[in-house]
């Protein structure tokens, strides 16, 4: 009698034990998973600093979301907060002295930060199909890309949240009205679900994809010849040519988010994460060291 009553006691104890444990947990939760997320955004950190991006010639412009002064956000200043508006998305590229930062004056009109993005769990802006970042060139040599430039390459990773209007992800444009001719180089998604290069009324080589997955997207031109990567390796997804003379890009803005003509349409409804433009068109090499990069830091399967 008296052990039955002892193994009663003792299993009290470990009931005690077990319910003390299960409450310790449980409170600490929220602190997990935080911890989870920052660990996420070192190896980040790591995988960018890392990268090949630097090691490669023609680097015009560097933006991600995992540098401790990539974004600026309206209150908190280099150290965002989760749904901050960001202010200030800064070119982190190491070989320009003077940088290509992009940003938005108009609070309503900013990106959100979004701390655990669903582009592999890291940091990205959020566009809601009305906020959009630009940088309006005063003089020359302040965007990436050169006036009447025909060789180049955009980059980015992105994930569109609707499929079914026309959507800006990054482009080098006017700064007016819609152009009869020339002047933009864009990653646009169109409404029947793809995106492709875009130039104005000289579109080229639409790659059909399911919205709301993360891709990597990669355009070269090549004086008029367009090949586009799409979480791909090696060879391009598609390929296509435009009228060269239709193609030269513009020297006067650059926008992220939004088409740069003057009332800013085909706004982004999604997240981007990282963008980097070449003054240059990349070699296949390149171009596979770049994807590998991009897709082991979001966790992007390639094809």
């Amino acid at each position: 009698m008296k052990f039955n009553n002892s193994l009663k006691a003792f299993s009290l104890i470990e009931l005690s034990i077990v319910i003390l444990i299960i409450g310790i947990l449980v409170a600490g939760v929220t602190g997990s998973s935080r911890l989870v997320s920052q660990m996420r955004l070192v190896s980040a950190r790591s995988i960018t600093k890392s990268s090949p991006v630097t090691t490669i010639s023609g680097l015009s412009l560097w933006y991600e979301t995992t540098d401790e002064n990539s974004l600026i956000s309206a209150v908190n200043g280099n150290s965002p907060s989760n749904n901050d508006r960001i202010s200030s998305w800064n070119d982190i590229n190491p070989s320009q002295i003077t940088k290509i930062n992009i940003g938005q004056t108009n609070d309503a009109l900013r990106p959100i930060y979004t701390s655990n993005s669903p582009i592999n769990g890291l940091p990205s802006l959020l566009f809601n199909n009305n906020e959009y970042l630009e940088l309006i060139a005063s003089g020359s040599g302040q965007l990436p890309l050169r006036a009447g430039d025909d060789t180049y390459t955009f980059i980015a990773v992105w994930r569109s949240l609707f499929p079914s209007f026309s959507q800006t992800v990054v482009e080098q444009n006017s700064n007016t009205v819609n152009l009869i001719i020339g002047a933009r180089a864009a990653m646009l998604l169109y409404s029947f679900g793809g995106w492709g290069f875009n130039g104005e009324g000289n579109d080229s080589s639409t790659v059909s994809i399911n919205y709301n997955s993360n891709r990597i997207g990669i355009i070269t031109n090549n004086n008029g010849v367009i090949n586009i990567y799409d979480n791909k390796l090696s060879t391009p997804t598609l390929s296509g040519s435009i009228n060269n003379n239709l193609a030269n890009v513009s020297e006067a803005g650059l926008f992220v988010g939004a088409k740069g003509n003057s009332a800013r349409l085909e706004k982004f409804y999604g997240y981007i994460s990282e963008i980097i433009i070449f003054d240059k068109v990349l070699n296949v090499d390149e171009i596979n060291e770049i994807t590998k990069y991009l897709a082991r830091k979001y966790g992007i399967v390639l094809s």
